[in-house]
């Protein structure tokens, strides 16, 4: 994994059936960009899978994102000839066919990074965020609603893949990262708030130094969180 470009955190699966992969292909230059692929299976109570199957179901998802990701042409992605958000949408539809067969239901991502240009897209407990001047703004909100008066802010998906997919669901974001920028990707619970800089440490600019601050940070950590970023001098 080319962790110059890419730092991540990923859960152990749970005995509920919640299972969580990521694939990475690429080092993340224009000749050979970084995909990544991710994925979230999240049980309910009807779920009598053992965790056995659970986990064959998830990377049988998570295998189907990965090659239609890996079918994507850059050198036509590049020449802008295509719409990349609905390139993007087609990876997670592609997921939700094979997860429709599973039964169960799972918050999916899927992303391109060549050179300085990130394309990514998004369903489910799934947010995006630009960590940008040692503060983050919001790239992609989970497609969740929120239950109303409820104590906690708890929500409710209302789009996934395998149950409730609905293409003009996903979620799309592009940006040209600059040296200094990363890109923060969480998935798979009620979505927690990414700690801003205090200003107290030193200045922010790997993906591995953010996802440690991240983790030192977080009372509870979600199935996955990943950061994407610029090459490390």
């Amino acid at each position: 994994m080319p962790f110059d470009r890419l730092a991540a955190y990923i859960g152990e699966p749970t005995a509920t059936g919640r299972c969580t992969f990521m694939r990475v292909n690429g080092i993340g230059t224009s000749d050979e960009p970084l995909r990544l692929a991710s994925i979230v299976r999240h049980p309910d109570m009807a779920d009598e899978s053992t965790l056995d199957e659970a986990l064959l179901q998830t990377r049988q998802v998570v295998d189907a994102l990965e090659s239609a990701l890996s079918a994507i042409k850059m050198d036509e992605l590049i020449s802008s000839t295509l719409d990349t958000s609905e390139e993007l949408k087609q990876v997670l539809q592609v997921g939700d066919s094979t997860a429709l067969h599973t039964g169960s239901y799972y918050s999916a991502g899927a992303a391109i990074l060549a050179g300085t240009r990130l394309i990514i897209a998004g369903i489910g407990r799934i947010k995006v965020w630009l960590w940008s001047e040692q503060t983050l703004q919001v790239l992609i909100e989970p497609t969740v609603m929120l239950i109303p008066e409820s104590p906690d802010a708890s929500s409710i998906l209302t789009s996934t893949i395998g149950i409730g997919f609905t293409r003009d669901k996903v979620q799309f974001a592009e940006a040209q990262l600059e040296s200094d920028q990363l890109v923060v990707l969480e998935m798979g619970i009620d979505l927690l708030q990414v700690p801003e800089s205090s200003g107290q440490e030193g200045k922010i600019t790997s993906a591995r130094s953010l996802l440690d601050r991240i983790e030192r940070e977080l009372q509870i950590k979600p199935p996955l969180i990943a950061v994407i970023g610029p090459m490390e001098s």
